[in-house]
């Protein structure tokens, strides 16, 4: 009988086989169901409520496991992208883009940007859509998959590239309950927009829909301008003449609208919520300081050594410029004197030639009659010069013209033979031809000077150019003295030592800070669950101390917010960027974090640079007290400000209202005659020209901007384009402190050249995209609305603006 353990196996095959048919099912189906459960708020102990909405909490758990696999979804389906495209597929789902150039995927059809506040929207938006009679089941979604994937996989091969990409931390229940929420959010939202966009560009955003009144009002806010003169009626002015008492119903009123908003400047509405306020312990390391201490390491011989090598190089070499001298340019000078000297005196004689040359001319024709018993030999000549003599009676301008290049040539005439010159005697006809004749001579002469003349300066070109050459071969170049160049040699030898032991330190301190760190979460975990006492904690690191060993500066900064940490030094740092050409976020959003991103944790060291001061940071917080609404009794004084606030703004209105009427145009009063004297210092003239709205880029456009004025905006605006020129209108600037009287003085250009302008499609195109800006306010106020109609709140983080 055979003991192979084969044997066994082979015997107990199929019941083997159902086992680990069973097992796998188990693993991979129910188990990641399983798990989901647990992660998804059914877990005992402690699990704040993150949200609320539709009265269901939303459990901080669920909310972190979500966004933790939208995360993992959004890069699986990255690489399954790349990977369609390798097997020459094209991803045909509603909102993909692909850039060829730089071959990456700029929009994958989903949300693709994770983090805990979206996740809360999006369970929010997809249970709308249920409601709404949206649905998708499985083969919606393996249907979605096939379309992304161009038909270039099968179902399997996609889990199996998921479950490869997540390490086998996500199954296809995970892929298909994320893409099965972010589709119906992403339906639900596309249905709140169906009737505010006409479409999108890609980059650009919406195509809003808008009437052609619409269009045109848009045209004008960013094409037309205004000059004008405000005068500022100030709210603070009339606090005195509010009820310092007010009602206790008023002050519980506005102490509950406003308990809850952080304090704004730039908003009318008060706000009384104490903001995040933190502590803050640093260490900073200047690179200026650290070159100095290398500089004085260099001793002269070694700076005069590299001298010596960076010369030998070709460093340090400057061209010498030709310095002109005096006498040659006292000889030029007077060379060109003559020069114009003689050729004016070649020009008279020229002209007095020439006169010559005419009065000759003026007889010829008289000596040049016909003969009638010429030979037939000489008929072609005589023809030819009856045909030029009765040219020149017919033109006797041009025959001077004519006449002028044999006249200059007579001395050549007069040294021909002497056969020529009797035959030129005997007959005037020959005496004609041979005029011809000898001005044809001439011509070749001159044919020939010209030549030689043209070989000898084509012989001196050359030479100029090789001359050139040569000069250009061997250039002249003087040596920057050692006095001139030291401190460039030092700083060059200096920085790379100075940023290298710089680099060192700043690690040494981080280091020390993150063990700190560690071991102090640590810590805390164990007296958590009762295996470590207070008395046990690790000892903080002295940072003074250690900077001091280090030569590094430190520093201390009590509370501040993180608007009051951006007017400190430190609040000039940013993080460090991915890449050398990337600046990281400022410090106080990385300190105290903002939209939906979490702050840096207390004594968690935090690398920082300042790029134009030279300076790393590393720091921590040491202390924080989260934000939080105060009682009435702790905002009392504030609350009973912003009544008596809202009270002033009333008689600031009806005092910029009564000045106004008195600058209206049938009154003829002007904006400085009807302000008081003592106010002559708030009142602007000449401001402008601006338009309503600038375009910041294509498709971004903000408010437009007068910079002598105190944060005007859209009503100020509005009440200064509706106003006509010589009237006067009133408005308020955004936070409502202080009431503008406007008079507009001049609208630029003017209608008819706007109309002409408008007739471009382009300019149609940028006026259209102007809607988008009330297109999202309608689009925040229906989103208002849900929250209100759903009962929305955030319960452990604040919302982001």
């Amino acid at each position: 009988m055979s003991s192979s353990p084969f044997v066994i196996f082979r015997r107990y095959l199929k019941p083997l086989m159902v086992a680990l048919t069973l097992l796998a099912l188990f693993a991979f189906v129910v188990l990641p169901a399983l798990q989901s459960y647990l992660q998804s708020g059914a877990t005992v102990g402690a699990d704040p409520v993150f949200a609320t909405f539709d009265g269901t909490p939303v459990k901080a758990s669920r909310v972190d496991y979500f966004t933790q696999s939208h995360n993992s979804v959004v890069r699986f389906l990255n690489e399954l992208a790349d990977e369609t495209i390798r097997r020459q597929g094209t991803p045909r789902t509603a909102g993909f883009r692909y850039n060829t150039q730089t071959n990456q995927v700029e929009d994958l059809g989903i949300f693709s940007a994770p983090s805990q506040f979206a996740t809360v929207r999006t369970l929010q938006f997809a249970s709308e859509a249920k409601k709404a009679g949206f649905e998708l089941d499985d083969g919606a979604i393996r249907y979605w998959l096939q379309q992304f994937t161009d038909g270039t996989m099968s179902d399997g091969e996609i889990i199996s590239r998921l479950m490869q990409s997540t390490r086998n931390r996500l199954g296809q229940y995970h892929l298909y309950d994320v893409l099965r929420q972010l589709l119906l959010a992403q339906a639900f939202q596309q249905s709140v927009d169906s009737g505010l966009a006409a479409g999108s560009i890609p980059g650009m955003g919406d195509i809003p829909i808008v009437t052609p009144a619409q269009q045109w009002e848009n045209f004008l806010k960013l094409s037309q301008q205004a000059t004008v003169d405000a005068y500022g009626v100030l709210v603070a002015d009339f606090i005195d003449k509010t009820d310092p008492n007010p009602s206790e119903s008023d002050i519980n009123e506005v102490y509950e609208a406003g308990k809850d908003l952080l304090p704004n400047d730039q908003s009318p509405e008060p706000g009384f919520r104490r903001p995040t306020v933190a502590e803050f312990e640093f260490v900073a390391a200047n690179l200026n300081t650290f070159i100095d201490r290398e500089i004085d390491n260099f001793t002269e011989e070694q700076l005069k050594a590299e001298y010596q090598r960076r010369l030998d190089g070709g460093d340090f070499r400057l061209p010498v410029e030709p310095e002109a001298d005096q006498d040659l340019l006292d000889l030029g000078m007077g060379s060109e004197a003559a020069a114009d000297e003689e050729a004016a005196e070649e020009e008279a004689a020229a002209e007095e030639e020439m006169a010559e040359v005419a009065e000759e001319a003026a007889e010829e024709p008289m000596t040049e009659e016909p003969v009638g018993d010429e030979a037939p030999a000489e008929e072609t000549p005589a023809e030819e010069t009856t045909v030029e003599e009765q040219a020149a009676e017919e033109s006797p301008t041009e025959e001077t013209s004519v006449e002028e290049s044999p006249a200059e040539e007579s001395p050549a005439a007069e040294e021909a033979p002497a056969e020529e010159d009797g035959a030129a005697t005997r007959s005037p006809r020959t005496g004609t031809t041979l005029v011809a004749l000898v001005q044809d001579e001439s011509d070749d002469a001159e044919t020939a000077d010209d030549a030689g003349d043209a070989d000898t300066a084509e012989a001196d070109a050359t030479d100029a150019d090789a001359d050139a050459e040569d000069g250009e071969g061997e250039p002249e170049f003087e040596a920057e003295s050692f006095e001139d160049v030291r401190n460039e040699i030092l700083d060059d030898l200096a920085r790379p030592i100075a940023a290298q032991k710089l680099d060192k330190a700043v690690q040494q301190v981080r280091s020390r800070m993150q063990r700190y760190f560690s071991e102090l979460s640590i810590h805390e975990s164990n007296v958590a669950v009762g295996t470590a006492t207070e008395a046990d904690a690790p000892e903080r690191p002295d940072l003074k101390k250690l900077a001091d060993d280090l030569g590094l500066e430190y520093g201390t900064i009590g509370e501040r917010n993180a608007e009051e940490i951006a007017d400190e030094a430190i609040g000039n740092s940013v993080g460090t960027g991915t890449s050398l050409d990337q600046r990281g976020p400022p410090f106080a959003f990385l300190m105290f974090g903002g939209g939906g991103m979490q702050g840096q944790a207390v004594l968690s060291p935090l690398v920082t640079v300042d790029l134009t001061a030279s300076k790393t940071y590393v720091s921590w917080k040491t202390d924080q007290i989260d934000s939080y609404a105060p009682t009435l009794e702790e905002a009392r004084d504030e609350v009973v400000m912003a009544i008596r606030t809202r009270e002033a703004r009333k008689f600031a209105e009806e005092e910029a209202t009564r000045i106004a009427k008195q600058v209206a145009a049938e009154n003829e009063k002007s904006l400085e005659e009807a302000i008081p004297d003592d106010k002559q210092d708030q009142l602007k003239t000449g401001l402008g020209p601006f338009s309503w709205m600038n375009m910041m880029g294509f498709g971004q456009m903000t408010i437009g901007n007068v910079p002598e004025l105190d944060s005007v905006g859209p009503k100020f605006m509005r009440a200064t384009f509706h106003t006509e020129v010589g009237n006067a209108g009133v408005a308020a600037n955004a936070p409502q402190r202080v009431y503008y009287v406007i008079v507009p003085r001049s609208f630029q250009p003017s209608v008819e050249e706007l109309r002409n302008r408008f007739l471009q499609r382009g300019e149609r195109m940028m006026a259209q995209f102007l809607t988008n800006t009330e297109n999202n306010e309608i689009r925040r106020g229906f989103y208002e609305a849900l929250d209100e109609r759903t009962g929305f709140k955030m319960t452990e983080f604040d919302q982001p603006e």
